[in-house]
């Protein structure tokens, strides 16, 4: 039972309690995707490959990617030398995760 009214009351709260647009309709907003989770499991599936073995001192991990994020954006981005070799490539869906990632660390 109290799990019900926990839940009534997080429901009215969370309804109720959103602005109304110009509308008067209340928009919806869909759970925030964690974009430096999905960029790190990126990094880490294509990218530490190769720098374990020859970028030591460049190895992602979760608590160094925002570090990193200028060197990434250069390198992947503007000078697109990065991931290097053929096997290596990323998706269109990798590299829309990894811009999200960017673009969310510089609008904070």
């Amino acid at each position: 039972m109290k799990h019900l009214i926990l839940l009534t009351i997080m429901f009215v709260i969370g309804v109720f309690n959103r602005p109304l647009t110009t509308n008067n309709i209340v928009p919806y907003s869909f759970p925030q995707e964690n974009t430096q989770e999905n960029a790190y499991i990126i990094l880490m599936d294509q990218c530490n490959g190769c720098h374990i073995t020859k970028q030591r001192g460049m190895v992602f991990t979760r608590d160094n990617i925002n570090l990193y994020s200028l060197a990434i954006e250069q390198q992947v981005f503007v000078k697109k030398r990065m991931p290097k070799g053929k096997k290596n490539k990323l998706t269109s869906t990798e590299l829309n995760k990894l811009r999200l990632w960017l673009n969310s660390l510089n609008n904070h």
